[in-house]
């Protein structure tokens, strides 16, 4: 089945995939890396991250992105990532399957207060690679977190400026270089779930 072009057929909100389905999907490629990307708004992903999304799917990384408002997934379908209602995730007492990596919405981490607090304990612990971007960072976060760039490949800056068509916002130009905040590497094995 092609990440681009997914069976809907049984899914609440086109595109979007059940949580059951994500989970079903990982634990059936356990040696593939897993990022989970959490964020207030596909536009603003999209925007800042969507070359660096794109470029990690093509690298071989499952990419989950959490978000609260579904309502077109294909911007986020076209880079290569699949879509999770992030209400449905924090509904979840328990992770099933944890990921190596995470990248969060300084907005997020600013305006949710369990995942703000699980930030700094896995920044203190070190135990993934998290990635932060935003204006609104906390100081608490920004301080334990060093400045990345990313160039997009080529394939990603115009896979990225398709997203961006699809979010109705084409004039925007396609960075040459996406920045973020980060610590941490990813790991294999074990780690801290994030609290959603």
């Amino acid at each position: 089945m092609s990440v681009l072009s997914p069976d809907p057929s049984g899914w609440g909100v086109p595109g979007v995939l059940p949580l059951d389905r994500s989970i079903e999907h990982a634990r059936r490629h356990v040696l593939r890396y897993r990022m989970a990307v959490v964020t207030h708004s596909t536009a603003d992903l999209v925007n800042v991250a969507g070359g660096w999304l794109f470029d990690r799917v093509m690298a071989g990384w499952d990419v989950t992105v959490l978000a609260p408002d579904l309502s077109d997934p294909r911007p986020l379908r076209i880079l290569g990532a699949r879509v999770v209602d992030l209400r449905d995730a924090m509904a979840i007492r328990r992770a099933r399957v944890v990921p190596q990596s995470y990248a969060l919405s300084a907005t997020v981490c600013a305006t949710e207060e369990r995942v703000h607090d699980w930030a700094l304990s896995c920044l203190g612990r070190g135990g993934h690679e998290v990635t932060l971007w935003g204006e609104d960072l906390p100081d608490e976060l920004g301080s334990r977190t060093t400045a990345a760039q990313h160039a997009p490949s080529r394939a990603a800056r115009a896979f990225k400026a398709r997203a961006m068509a699809a979010i109705a916002d084409p004039a925007r130009p396609i960075a040459e270089v996406e920045t973020f905040r980060i610590a941490g590497r990813p790991r294999r094995g074990r780690g801290e779930p994030l609290p959603v």
